[in-house]
């Protein structure tokens, strides 16, 4: 940026595409929607954004990202925001998820993600007390470890829309019609969804 944002050839766009950490919320420890949202609230996402982005992403507070102005609504996860230190403790003692708990993080290697989920990591270890263990994989394994029935814990995911619609991110990532083999690897189903 600093080299070619005053030669005019820096571009910093919102993208059609979200990066995130996709849950299991099938399997213990994070199966309870308590626990789900203690991790949430347990991170601190503007710090990440200015210590290891410097400033170059946005935060996500909704699945469908802002480009798509039809569909984006701000501010859809209400535990996306900003953190809250005494109710993650909170969520995570009623969802059983104590200090000590360990929790697996996957993240491909080779692609620059290691500054911010090591973030994650010291986060959850130091606002929630977990034992956070970070899993990297190559691309391919960290799918197929996602895709095992026994997955559990979080991993780094990313999604782009092959067109411009929120159904291309709800469908693939939440649809019961989605679960493995296809793209809803947290195993999220809501009927009324």
């Amino acid at each position: 940026k600093a080299e070619f944002e005053p030669k005019g050839a820096f571009i910093h766009e919102l993208t059609n595409g979200i990066n995130y950490l996709l849950v299991n919320v099938v399997n213990p420890p994070l199966n309870k929607v308590d626990a789900r949202k203690a991790i949430s609230l347990a991170i601190d996402r503007d710090a990440i954004i200015a210590g290891v982005f410097k400033g170059l992403q946005t935060k996500a507070t909704s699945i469908v990202p802002p480009p798509f102005k039809a569909y984006y609504q701000a501010g859809v996860c209400d535990v996306c925001d900003k953190p809250d230190i005494p109710r993650a403790k909170e969520l995570a003692a009623k969802a059983g998820l104590t200090p000590g708990t360990k929790v697996n993080l996957a993240y491909n290697t080779g692609a620059g993600h290691e500054g911010w989920v090591q973030a994650i990591q010291q986060q959850l270890q130091d606002n929630l007390g977990l034992k956070v263990e970070l899993q990297p994989f190559p691309f391919r394994e960290l799918l197929q470890k996602e895709s095992e029935k026994s997955a559990t814990g979080l991993f780094r995911a990313a999604w782009s829309a092959d067109y411009p619609s929120a159904e291309n991110f709800l469908f693939p990532l939440l649809s019961k019609n989605s679960l493995p083999p296809g793209d809803n690897r947290g195993r999220y189903q809501n009927a009324k969804f």
